[in-house]
């Protein structure tokens, strides 16, 4: 009866191992191929939807964002377009606005950081957001065995990849970005590639 059980069990540890596929070095040298085609894009935009949590305080929001070079446009608004922000910079300042106010600061973080708890690395999201690690500091990463990326780990983050948009060039359509009690879940409706 053991011999009849550890042969069971040596059975399914091999069925299971045998139904996700390896990845090779051809996968990873795909992603790299890719990964240079996507820095070379400048000008893109997305459509989507951000729910993120700090510890107990959490929210939901779509957002818009369109990135030329370095300047940035991002609006963020709830159902029926309430409590709509507009952020809009480059890499030497961040205006906000909402309504009749506005503030400025010296950059996207330090603007999202006086103003929110959800301190999300807003620097590294425009290049996690279309599936590559920033370039600014070392990060692990993980690739599929269709050369996607699933996952990197940078300045104590982890992102995670779960589904792409197959095109001439797959872009993220979820993503979910975490650091001990904080997370955002980015799913993107809409990509627009120049």
């Amino acid at each position: 009866m053991f011999r009849l059980g550890l042969s069971l069990f040596t059975i399914l540890l091999l069925a299971g191992c045998a139904g996700k596929p390896q990845v090779t070095d051809s996968d990873k040298q795909n992603w790299l191929e890719m990964a240079n085609n996507i820095k070379l894009i400048k000008t893109w935009s997305i459509e989507g939807k951000v729910g993120a949590r700090n510890g107990d305080d959490a929210t939901s929001f779509n957002i818009v964002w369109s990135q030329q070079g370095d300047e940035f446009s991002i609006r963020l608004f709830g159902p029926m377009g309430q409590g709509a922000i507009s952020i809009y910079g480059d890499t030497d300042y961040a205006i906000m606005k909402q309504g009749e106010t506005s503030q400025q600061a010296g950059n996207l973080h330090e603007l999202m950081s006086q103003n929110s708890n959800l301190n999300l690395p807003l620097d590294h999201l425009t290049f996690w957001i279309r599936g590559i690690p920033s370039p600014e500091t070392r990060a692990g990463i993980k690739v599929d065995h269709e050369g996607l990326l699933s996952e990197i780990k940078q300045d104590n983050w982890k992102v995670e990849y779960s589904e792409y948009y197959y095109d001439e060039t797959p872009m993220p359509r979820k993503l979910n970005v975490s650091k001990a009690d904080m997370s955002a879940k980015i799913i993107i409706k809409e990509w627009s590639i120049e």
